[in-house]
């Protein structure tokens, strides 16, 4: 038998997924207008699987409590190393000039908010997608047809 009241107390928490993924609709849309490398669906799915690795990892805490010892910011941290692994394939370095960096922080940045909506922190998931599609609009490159930056211009590591 299917118990009711499980499934009510999951729907908030489904709740907060949906929120992630609408947020992650609007950056995507954005990026996709500008001809990004991703499409809107990847901005989506970062931001609905990293608010649902991290309802699943608070959610863990709530049903062990006392059974054992557990640190749920252990796959908060790995969310961030693994979606900083899978940006980094979006920079690209062409001979003197450097492509795919805005693709790359964006997406980071959809897996950030992706993440507060799973803690359930909505406002700020909200507003931090709002500065992010104004700084992503009203901060857009105006290069001329031979104006890239020069790898050279960047500091060495």
């Amino acid at each position: 038998m299917i118990d009711m009241s499980m499934w009510i107390s999951e729907m908030h928490l489904f709740v907060r997924v949906l929120i992630a993924a609408f947020l992650g609709l609007l950056i995507g849309l954005e990026r996709q207008h500008h001809t990004d490398y991703a499409s809107a669906k990847v901005y989506v799915i970062f931001a609905m699987g990293t608010a649902l690795f991290t309802i699943v990892s608070s959610d863990a805490l709530h049903h062990t409590m006392g059974k054992t010892n557990i640190d749920i910011t252990r796959i908060s941290g790995q969310i961030v190393s693994g979606i900083g692994f899978i940006c980094a394939a979006f920079i690209f370095k062409e001979q003197f000039s450097i492509h795919g960096l805005t693709s790359s922080v964006t997406l980071w940045s959809t897996a950030a908010i992706g993440m507060s909506c799973g803690y359930g922190m909505h406002a700020i998931s909200a507003l931090s997608t709002l500065m992010m599609l104004i700084v992503l609009m009203t901060m857009l490159s105006k290069k001329q047809p031979n104006e890239t930056k020069k790898a050279t211009d960047f500091p060495s590591s």
